[in-house]
């Protein structure tokens, strides 16, 4: 799908500055089709993934991404699921869990600037 999406952004009359996909693999996608017809990232066109998986890493340029806890989500979602089943509950609950930006090549070093979520 980013392959795809990226020949819809490739032909319009001006493409954005950077583009920020919803996973890893999307941006994966895109890149290639953009580096496919010459644009260089990041100097012509940023990516942004999310998910850092070790794709992001290997591909070059290695893709800038948000990182996020999924061990412990997943941790927090079994402790959950088994109280829930447990104390035959239905509470909803909000969690939050901490992130990071992963400044990879993909972007240029205006992506350094600082993020928290």
């Amino acid at each position: 799908t980013g392959y795809e999406a990226a020949e819809k952004y490739y032909r319009l009359p001006n493409m954005p500055n950077a583009v920020f996909a919803a996973n890893d693999v999307i941006a994966a996608g895109f890149m290639k089709y953009m580096i496919n017809r010459k644009v260089r990232i990041p100097e012509d066109i940023g990516v942004v993934g999310f998910d850092n998986i070790q794709l992001a890493n290997i591909y070059e340029p290695g893709i800038t991404t948000i990182s996020i806890p999924v061990k412990e989500m997943c941790r927090e979602a079994v402790r959950l699921l088994i109280n829930m089943i447990e104390k035959k509950t239905k509470k909803k609950h909000t969690m939050v869990f901490k992130n990071e930006l992963v400044v990879r090549r993909s972007t240029d070093s205006s992506a350094a600037i600082e993020y928290e979520m």
